[in-house]
């Protein structure tokens, strides 16, 4: 078995439902119109009309069971507090101080009694920057960048303790493409790593090229997903190439990563996060 739904027979399906979406706020996903279910499977049903009538209504009170407690969460715990008293709601008690959480206590128009904790902030995910950067150091800026965002240090490989690497919640890994592949060196440090048992990584590179990064980043991909790690996100920008021949001419993408690059560097990173933190509530 499977729990799907926590339904509240009420007595006012229409009044029930103004306190729980117009007053707390709840937003509905379903809605039948004796019976509506609001984000997080709390629903709220027509007490005279569950059926079969004939079967059910022996066994329906006309009062809520003090025995049932919806809780519900927010972030702004204080200001909801004062902004349902000044609607005239009556606290069951004010807001006390548990070991674990703030709360208050109210009642819904059937009686129900309702609990309304301080949301706790998800963690911030612990992350891993690796990155082997040469020549240049392109990729080394676009690392320092989402190291930024992540708050965290940039390590070589050679520089990472594998025996802490399950402390991390995602691990980046990225160097500059050297024949449409990452540089041997992060492929070798990639194919050493422990079994990964669905750990998040992420991918980025610099290259000469323009376009997909499909196809470069599909090695190192390919390693990973072979150990066990998730690929939750990939990224690749230009970068200054100054190899082979180019060097008599200035390189290609002089410049680059340039500021916009960098700012799209972040962006990708803040996605990532937010991603990361919200997979964790």
């Amino acid at each position: 078995m499977k729990q799907i739904d926590t339904i509240l027979l009420v007595q006012d399906i229409h009044k029930s439902r103004q306190f729980y979406e117009g007053v707390l706020g709840l937003k509905i996903v379903h809605d039948w119109t004796n019976m509506v279910v609001f984000e997080g499977r709390l629903a709220l049903h027509q007490a005279d009309l569950l059926q079969p009538q004939e079967l059910i209504a022996p066994h329906i009170g006309t009062k809520a069971s003090s025995s049932v407690i919806v809780y519900l969460e927010t972030g702004t715990l204080e200001a909801d507090y004062a902004r349902l008293v000044a609607q005239g709601i009556q606290p069951i008690h004010g807001i006390v101080h548990l070991p674990w959480q703030r709360i208050f206590r109210i009642r819904d128009v059937d009686g129900h009694i309702v609990e309304i904790g301080e949301a706790t902030p998800s963690p911030a995910p612990k992350a891993l920057i690796i990155v082997t950067s040469h020549h240049h150091g392109n990729t080394a800026k676009v690392a320092g960048a989402l190291a930024e965002i992540f708050e965290v240090e940039v390590m070589a490989p050679q520089q990472v303790p594998m025996e802490e690497l399950r402390d991390y919640t995602v691990i980046g890994l990225g160097s500059g493409i050297y024949g449409e592949q990452h540089h041997q060196g992060l492929l070798d440090f990639a194919g050493n790593l422990p079994p990964g048992n669905g750990k998040k990584t992420f991918l980025f590179s610099t290259s000469s090229g323009v376009g997909s990064y499909d196809k470069s980043h599909s090695p190192l991909r390919k390693i990973l997903l072979s150990k066990g790690y998730a690929i939750a996100g990939e990224f690749s920008c230009p970068g200054h190439n100054t190899n082979s021949f180019l060097r008599w001419f200035g390189g290609i993408n002089q410049g680059r990563p340039n500021a916009e690059d960098l700012l799209r560097t972040k962006e990708f990173a803040e996605r990532m996060l937010a991603g990361l933190v919200g997979g964790q509530e």
